[in-house]
């Protein structure tokens, strides 16, 4: 019985010991690190969460050891862990978007999903989180329901330019310019200096070949962000296919 109990004390030393060292380690570091993926699996869909809030215990417990397994690159066992902390904490929206984060990582697009589903609409309230879910939604195949999400968003803060740049932007990738311009023009009236607002503009206006109205949107870019080094490409791109190589070279 002596040793029996001495093993369950060393035994709950250890976990006591990890879970300090992972708590430590997780503390030295400003944000979870961006997933690189290997040759053959997607881009992450988002980029990485700010640090979690409070957990319950064994939920954070799971959540270093995922974390862990991040930094090693080790998606599969990230998964688990992450499922595992959800099980102890289903109502945390922070472990669902970085479940369904690496989920879109790793091609598990409709457990991606399955897990976007489950968050209840009350909880994306702020315009970060709501381009977070967007995003996710979008890297998951489902970019009909992102645009739902931009324009809930849309509606509940109609004067912020921010989601109307970002709806613009994922019309544009989905071939949609004329829509993307529109979305992006009314972001531009609310924020006139957004340099980013201007490149998508440029490109949505250069897909719909109206080349003139392109590079002024992208010289504009160029003018409120001179280091936004896409403008300035894209701005090249355009004199150089009409000719002008002596202006591009001069972007």
């Amino acid at each position: 019985m002596r040793s029996t109990h001495s093993q369950r004390r060393r035994g709950w030393g250890a976990r006591a010991a990890l879970c300090l060292f992972l708590s430590m380690f997780a503390a030295s570091c400003a944000a979870v690190p961006e997933i690189r993926p290997a040759a053959g699996e997607r881009a992450a869909a988002a980029p990485p969460p700010p640090p979690p809030p409070l957990l319950p215990a064994p939920a954070h417990f799971h959540f270093l050891r995922g974390y862990l397994a991040e930094l090693t690159n080790d998606v599969p066992v990230a998964l688990r862990e992450y499922r595992a902390a959800l099980d102890v904490d289903p109502a945390s929206v922070f472990l669902r978007l970085r479940l369904a984060a690496l989920g879109v990582l790793s091609g598990g697009l409709s457990q991606a999903v399955a897990v976007l589903d489950d968050i209840p609409r009350d909880r994306i309230r702020d315009g970060a989180m709501l381009n977070r879910v967007a995003k996710l939604y979008a890297g998951a195949g489902r970019p009909e329901r992102a645009l739902e999400l931009y324009d809930d968003g849309i509606h509940a803060n109609p004067d912020g330019a921010g989601l109307y740049f970002a709806k613009g932007a994922l019309l544009l990738t989905l071939k949609r310019p004329a829509e993307a311009e529109g979305s992006l023009t009314l972001g531009l009236v609310r924020d006139p200096e957004s340099h980013l607002g201007y490149f998508y503009r440029g490109r949505a206006l250069e897909a719909q070949g109206r080349r003139d109205e392109a590079k002024e949107d992208y010289r504009r870019a160029i003018a409120r962000a001179a280091q936004y080094v896409p403008a300035s490409r894209a701005l090249a791109r355009v004199l150089e296919a009409e000719g002008d190589v002596a202006g591009a070279i001069g972007v």
